[in-house]
């Protein structure tokens, strides 16, 4: 998923579920679609909601294989 993009979102489905979709993707190794998800949700003016995604693509960043280990 990584590079997906969108402009807004046009449904009510949950945020846990749009992370849930985001996670189970493969690979799941890239922040950006947290990144991009986050952008969309503060535009609506879900901060909140944001913020949990934003938090999302910070675990994946912080993953000790994105680091070189295992």
């Amino acid at each position: 998923m990584n590079g997906f993009i969108y402009q807004q979102l046009r449904n009510h489905t949950a945020v846990t579920e749009r992370l849930a979709i985001i996670q189970d993707a493969k690979p799941a190794t890239e922040p950006q679609p947290y990144e991009q998800l986050a952008s969309v949700l503060r535009a609506a003016g879900q901060d909140e909601q944001a913020c949990e995604s934003r938090e999302c693509g910070c675990q994946i960043v912080l993953r000790p294989s994105r680091l070189g280990r295992k």
